[in-house]
């Protein structure tokens, strides 16, 4: 067909032509909202634990209210929550399960994330290193270092979650090559929980998570820490 028979069949089928025009713009409007849905269902937000930085804490007790064979392990995990989205979001909180000793259900009921006693600090040659934390205040000038949860567009914040669990028996935590697998969520305000998982090296050194964190043993003692639904 030449480009005049062309012009001439398209001048007498104007009705033809309207038809497909308006099909033509439904299916590209159509396409466009499929690709905005795509879009939305696959930038969603994102937690990733930071395995280089996490550890877990653990301490054996001979016997706990008549139960012998007791942990009790203190979960320190470097997390960081991306945003990718064009909206902002909310972190509600913080939970985490670990493989435990158990055949059947072998993952840990939730923990719930404590409070740190004060920030975690590192000496770095002649100066002191202060790592940023989720949710805690403290009584002093570095308040930035305290994250809060609200994460703007294309933003991302980090910072060390808390836990600790008391158990014994078939319930105490799985320990494979000296490490433990954890496993992270954090819900938003939105419903929506991001989550990631690890395997988590393990640590019995009382001097240095006290160094580290001081007061953390004692936090670890006590009971109003143990994040147990």
């Amino acid at each position: 067909m030449t480009i005049a028979e062309l012009v001439t069949w398209i001048e007498s089928h104007p009705t033809t032509i309207e038809v497909s025009k308006w099909v033509l713009l439904f299916i590209i409007a159509w396409l466009s909202g499929v690709f905005k849905l795509i879009r939305k269902y696959t930038k969603k937000s994102q937690l990733k634990i930071i395995d280089t930085a996490s550890f877990c804490f653990v301490d054996d007790i001979n016997e706990f209210q008549g139960h012998t064979n007791v942990v009790r392990v203190a979960f320190l995990i470097d997390v960081s929550v991306i945003n990718p989205t064009n909206e902002k979001i909310v972190i509600e909180s913080f939970s985490l399960r670990y493989l435990t000793k158990r055949y059947f259900k072998k993952y840990s009921n939730s923990l719930y994330s404590s409070t740190l006693p004060n920030r975690p600090r590192a000496e770095m040659g002649s100066g002191i290193k202060i790592s940023k934390v989720f949710f805690t205040d403290f009584n002093d000038d570095s308040s930035k270092l305290t994250m809060d949860g609200v994460i703007g567009p294309k933003e991302f914040q980090n910072g060390y979650i808390f836990f600790v669990s008391t158990t014994w028996g078939s319930w105490n935590p799985r320990v494979l090559k000296k490490k433990i697998k954890v496993q992270v969520h954090a819900r938003l305000t939105t419903g929506e929980i991001c989550k990631d998982s690890f395997w988590i090296r393990v640590i019995k050194d009382k001097e240095f998570i006290e160094k580290w964190i001081p007061g953390i043993v004692k936090q670890i003692e006590h009971p109003g820490s143990w994040g147990h639904q």
